[in-house]
């Protein structure tokens, strides 16, 4: 999941539009939480409540407390949007449009007000695209129609379509149970089975969670299609009472667990601890890291990639005038108390640091003072990955080739030995969908701050159109491709290309991960 936010690039036909992007900044990142508030939660038929200090609610808090920590800089260029709406039966209720993480009534906006009678996934996880999109969902969907009132306070235009930008988009759903769209939970018996979901709607109709599930999933994967908005799921289940039946069929649902698809350990979670739920909701956030405590001590230990152009740490939890040192693995040492120029943000209770250019390895946090009364102390790392500018080189058999520039957000900030030794991993996406992917690749400097890179993918049978080739290093999108429509070859001495239409393209700036 720590991969999931970043911006994607459309395929342009010329290098105007991308230096129009370039000059723009990055686009933002949406992130849309989807908050079960049906009954179950505030506890009904005498059963106890599911999160009675309503810990989803100061989890999501906590995140927009954490990323302003990052983002609050002059010099910051990353921006991250957050929405949020509350679902239980009927159409969901829009808790906050998408706004800024910086802004100041935010977390007043999110609130716990129980929503209606029953659990229905259905209209939250559409109501959720529709919000991080700002698109009405496609007729083939399955999706309810939204109400005129709900498109206009999702900024969706009113049913006039969505936005172009090209900012990752996200969308958590927080949930206790099992589908309940007419108040009773639907049961799972099996039948189908999550690897064998039918497509189609049907499911919605049968009375039993299995089939619910499946026709979710058909959902899911057409509007993705028409804007690829990548899931998580975090599902409260202490006692576990649901969650082992219904985890499968999640995991159908996100498309995740699958061939060529990207690991479920991050992307449907069982939270057993509501009191740990502000822990897991932080972990959503691609890009953001804790880091681990050594046992009986006051040090936290990062792990820290190479290839990267910075990274952040924030230490949250501290009580006034503590101190904190970070050590780099070449065990340099840098003492909060010296007044240096990397401790960016210094505060009662949160400190800050911002490395440029850092060694990759283990490094060092240690606090002076004891943690507060009550208190937890937190370290959570924010690696920026160097980003690229991705163009086609060939696709054969012999496997496809990019071509890869550093953007100019990187460029004369990152050292280049320092990505010649990182894996990267390239995945493979067609309308929407996981397709394949290879991991264990390295770059190929061609010189200043262009590089290459094959992964082994049969070519396509028929044309490019509707797929998308993305980056990673370790989870960390670092560039992506997408095909939404075919140029005319221009051809290139370091082009070999196919007689299948595909074409040597234009780069197209990948911008900046937001938050990575």
């Amino acid at each position: 999941m720590l991969a999931l936010l970043a911006a994607s690039a459309h395929l342009t036909r010329s290098g105007g539009d991308a230096a129009a992007q370039t000059a723009a900044g990055p686009s933002p990142t949406r992130v849309v939480f989807a908050i079960d508030n049906s009954g179950s939660m505030f506890g009904v038929g005498g059963e106890p409540a599911s999160d009675p200090d309503q810990q989803r609610i100061e989890g999501v808090r906590g995140l927009i407390g954490v990323l302003r920590g990052f983002l609050a800089s002059d010099d910051e260029q990353r921006v991250v949007e957050l929405g949020a709406l509350s679902f239980g039966g009927g159409e969901p209720q829009v808790l906050s449009e998408l706004t800024t993480v910086l802004d100041e009534q935010l977390p007043a906006r999110l609130r716990a007000e129980r929503v209606g009678g029953g659990t229905d996934f259905r209209s939250g996880l559409c109501s959720a695209w529709t919000l991080a999109a700002r698109e009405v969902p496609p007729t083939g969907a399955g999706c309810p129609e939204p109400s005129p009132d709900f498109l206009r306070a999702v900024g969706a235009g009113g049913g006039q379509g969505g936005d172009s930008s090209d900012g990752r988009l996200l969308a958590v759903l927080i949930t206790d149970g099992s589908p309940a769209p007419a108040g009773a939970d639907l049961l799972f018996d099996g039948n189908p089975p999550a690897a064998g979901c039918p497509r189609g709607y049907d499911g919605y109709d049968a009375g039993d969670g299995d089939a619910y599930l499946c026709a979710l999933a058909s959902t899911w994967q057409v509007l993705r299609a028409e804007r690829a908005v990548d899931l998580v799921v975090i599902g409260l289940d202490e006692p576990g009472q649901w969650f082992p039946a219904a985890e499968a069929y999640w995991q159908r649902v996100v498309q995740c667990g699958g061939p060529g698809q990207p690991d479920c350990t991050d992307r449907v979670v069982r939270s057993v601890d509501p009191s740990r739920l502000a822990e897991l909701i932080l972990r959503t956030f691609p890009g953001v890291d804790l880091c681990e405590l050594v046992p009986e001590g006051d040090t936290f230990n990062c792990s820290v990639p190479g290839g990267l152009v910075s990274v952040r740490f924030q230490i949250v939890g501290l009580g006034a005038g503590s101190a904190s040192t970070v050590g780099n693995p070449d065990r340099v040492a840098v003492d909060s108390n010296d007044n240096p120029s990397e401790l960016t943000r210094l505060s009662d209770g949160t400190h800050v640091w911002r490395f440029e250019r850092p060694g990759a390895g283990l490094w060092a946090l240690t606090l002076t003072d004891d943690v507060p009364p009550g208190g937890q102390i937190s370290v959570i790392v924010d690696p920026e990955p160097a980003t690229f500018d991705t163009e086609l080189r060939s696709w054969d058999e012999r496997g496809l080739t990019l071509g890869l520039q550093l953007h100019p957000t990187a460029a004369g900030r990152v050292a280049v030995a320092s990505l010649l030794t990182q894996p990267y991993k390239v995945e493979l996406l067609r309308d929407g969908q996981f397709g394949d992917s290879r991991d264990g690749l390295y770059l190929e400097h061609e010189g200043g701050e262009a590089f290459a890179l094959t992964a082994a993918f049969e070519p396509p049978e028929d044309s490019v159109i509707g797929h998308e080739v993305v980056l990673y290093l370790r989870t960390l999108l670092v560039g992506r491709l997408r095909f939404t429509q075919l140029p005319q070859p221009t051809p290139s001495p370091a082009a070999t290309l196919t007689p299948t239409p595909v074409a040597t393209v234009a780069p197209t700036p990948a911008t900046t991960p937001a938050a990575t």
